[in-house]
């Protein structure tokens, strides 16, 4: 429940601030606003996280590169074997590396909520 109410609560949060994107006078302006959205949508792995954590309850090990740096450019590819590739990848890569981009599938565009969050975050 209180992953959807954060879905809903955040996703809507963006929309409101894309219409800044697309109303924004200058590219700097446009620059700052990506990197808004891109806050809330880190929040919003975040708050996933945490519920990830208090109910699995699992200690995961987690190796990560130390030479990763938050403002590089990653290509991250994943293989689908399960469910949560995703969550997994924005447990272990939230706010180490910049927000993720998904090549997506055009049918997910009209998932509720999300698909309208993922456009807009490009």
């Amino acid at each position: 429940m209180i992953i959807c109410v954060s879905t809903v609560v955040l996703t809507t949060s963006i929309f409101i601030l894309a219409l800044g994107k697309f109303l924004a006078p200058n590219e700097a302006v446009k620059a700052w606003v990506r990197k808004v959205l891109a806050g809330i949508a880190e929040a919003w792995a975040g708050v996933n996280n945490s519920l990830i954590s208090l109910y699995i309850g699992k200690n995961w090990d987690i190796q990560v590169p130390q030479e990763i740096d938050r403002k590089g450019c990653y290509l991250v590819n994943c293989n689908h074997q399960t469910l949560v590739d995703i969550p997994v990848l924005q447990y272990c890569f939230n706010r180490r590396l910049p927000f993720f981009r998904f090549f997506l599938k055009s049918q997910l565009i009209w998932v509720p909520f999300l698909g309208g969050r993922w456009r807009t975050l490009n």
